[in-house]
């Protein structure tokens, strides 16, 4: 899992990159970073998670991106490169979004999604993001 955190104060700033979050030996693998790193409070934006490599040496073949308590709307980005499901939670939010690829993204290249997300007033201080990448050899979960 990736965990990226949004903070209220004034405006909500996104937390650090993939590489400054995770420990030694997971970063030498892959990463997954989001952009941009601030929201304002009851706000929107368009989030980009991108990664650039996959798990070792094998091509990604997805990302579920799992959505923190406090989004009052999330409206996924679908395009030729992938295909999209959403999960819906009992109140009919959307609970996570995986993007599968439509061919593997070769572990040497650069990918990414993007979302839109809504922020509500009562969102917390911090949000999480967990990111899993899926490849065609293996997984990495993102924290």
């Amino acid at each position: 899992m990736f965990r990226t955190r949004f903070t209220r104060r004034g405006a909500v700033v996104a937390a650090l990159a993939a590489g400054l979050v995770l420990a030694a030996p997971a970063a030498a693998q892959a990463h997954v970073g989001v952009s941009p790193d601030s929201v304002t409070p009851e706000g929107s934006a368009v989030l980009t998670f991108s990664f650039t490599h996959g798990c070792e040496d094998s091509p990604t073949t997805a990302l579920r991106v799992t959505m923190p308590e406090g989004l009052t709307s999330v409206s996924p980005t679908i395009d030729a490169t992938w295909d999209v499901a959403v999960e819906r939670a009992d109140n009919g939010l959307v609970s996570a979004v995986t993007y599968t690829a439509s061919e593997p993204i070769p572990h040497d290249l650069r990918g990414e999604v993007t979302m839109a997300v809504s922020l509500g007033e009562d969102a917390p201080e911090s949000l999480a993001f967990p990111v899993e990448q899926q490849c065609e050899t293996g997984v990495n979960e993102w924290v």
